[in-house]
């Protein structure tokens, strides 16, 4: 969390893209779920984007982040597709309803086919 923050005061004042790989793996779940406000804040007169690749609900979650904000990831035959919360017709009945976006996101990256998982861990020897 230091080094978080610390990057986070000494960003240029200019401003610029800082992006955070999961910040939340070496985080407390309580420090986690103020996290989005914690960089909202410190971020606000720097004019620094900060960008967050993540999995944890609490982040996705926090009341400050809107579905126009979440970038979804999703994996295709032909690679990988992106798009913005909002924008995917298949969930605006979710995001519009206000329901948890991280069981919106989930739902629409959890893998279809986990048998093969379980398959591999009863192969007999």
């Amino acid at each position: 969390m230091i080094g978080l923050l610390w990057t986070l005061v000494s960003a240029p004042s200019g401003g610029g893209v800082l992006l955070l790989e999961e910040p939340e793996l070496s985080l407390n779940s309580a420090i986690v779920r103020m996290l989005p406000t914690v960089l909202s804040t410190a971020q606000r007169d720097r004019n620094l984007q900060v960008v967050i690749s993540t999995h944890a609900p609490e982040i996705l979650d926090d009341e400050g982040v809107r579905a126009r904000e979440v970038l979804v990831l999703r994996v295709t035959e032909d690679g990988s597709t992106a798009a913005l919360l909002s924008d995917i017709d298949e969930v605006r009945g979710e995001v519009e309803a206000e329901l948890p976006m991280s069981e919106i996101v989930d739902a629409l990256i959890a893998p279809r086919e986990l048998a093969g998982l379980i398959a591999v861990g009863q192969t007999r020897r």
